[in-house]
């Protein structure tokens, strides 16, 4: 796990909640340098309580197409093999941030919670 590649996209718009989701869960599987995430997309979905592992792999499709996220080889497993992917930390730190260093978080008004 990597506080720091976790702590940049964090901070960072990527581009949809799903998308941000997934790449917060491969963040906190990645080495500091943005390798080593193989996690299985079946896995990812379960911890996500997403539906099925499709909204994972549409989000990494996301993810790749916006040059975030690449595939950088295979990793064996009990069923056959999962994908290992990187995250560019370039492309990540070149986001808009979410807001500013230091800036409160904006209190909303109304509704529930």
């Amino acid at each position: 796990m990597s506080n720091e590649v976790f702590t940049a996209v964090k901070r960072r718009k990527v581009g949809s909640p799903t998308m941000k989701s997934v790449m917060l869960y491969m963040a906190d599987s990645a080495s500091d340098d943005g390798s080593g995430i193989w996690v299985s997309k079946a896995t990812m979905a379960a911890d996500l309580e997403f539906k099925s592992k499709r909204t994972v792999q549409g989000a990494i499709g996301d993810l790749m197409a916006a040059k975030l996220v690449s595939e950088v080889g295979q990793r064996g497993c009990s069923h056959g093999y999962t994908i290992e992917y990187r995250i560019n930390l370039d492309a990540v730190l070149a986001l808009p941030v979410t807001r500013a260093r230091n800036a409160p978080v904006p209190q909303y008004v109304g509704g529930a919670g």
